[in-house]
């Protein structure tokens, strides 16, 4: 197989274009994520309420009830597809170096160091400013999930910690109403 012109013109345009379809969909994928940690957070929010409420055991079991259903949730979160998040990558790294490899040919006159006259400096600048943009908008959307993910992360730490906090202050609470409940009936 030789590079011809055509291949390299259509390379040069197709590969962008693949790549950007392969980015829209890690970015849906990414969004979907996103909704779905908002859904778990206002079930932890609603937690939080009913456990920073209960006054007795119906409403404590009910706000346990509630915690559980959110932290099971939270453990059964869907993970990032890493796997696809690595064949994006793997494509967009592909489709960086066809378009990079037909910009770079067709650069040069058809053949490994052959200078296609006094332009050459522009395309050179051209060949490497698209190369370079299209490795930061490659690069961009990963960074953006794996901080997603981390966050994810911190956040279910944060609600475990408070949920416990808010649990022991309602068995408290509970206990306290309960002492006072047996008083009161016996005046």
């Amino acid at each position: 197989m030789q590079m011809s012109e055509g291949f390299a013109t259509t390379a040069a345009a197709l590969a962008p274009v693949v790549w950007a379809i392969g980015t829209i969909e890690v970015q849906q994928l990414s969004r979907r994520l996103r909704a779905w940690n908002d859904e778990m957070l206002q079930d932890y929010n609603e937690a939080h309420v009913a456990m920073a409420e209960a006054a007795d055991r119906g409403s404590l079991a009910r706000a346990r009830e509630g915690w559980e259903s959110a932290r099971t949730g939270w453990t059964r979160r869907p993970l990032p597809p890493f796997g696809l998040y690595g064949l994006w990558l793997s494509l967009s790294t592909s489709m960086v170096a066809c378009t990079a490899t037909a910009l770079r040919w067709l650069c040069e006159d058809g053949g490994p160091g052959k200078e296609s006259g006094p332009a050459s400096g522009n395309a050179r600048f051209i060949f490497w400013a698209i190369t370079l943009a299209l490795a930061f908008i490659t690069l961009l959307p990963g960074y953006v999930v794996t901080l997603d993910s981390i966050r994810a992360q911190k956040r279910l730490k944060g609600a475990r910690m408070a949920i416990t906090r808010l649990e022991d202050e309602a068995e408290r609470r509970v206990h306290r109403n309960e002492d006072r409940e047996p008083r009161e009936a016996s005046y």
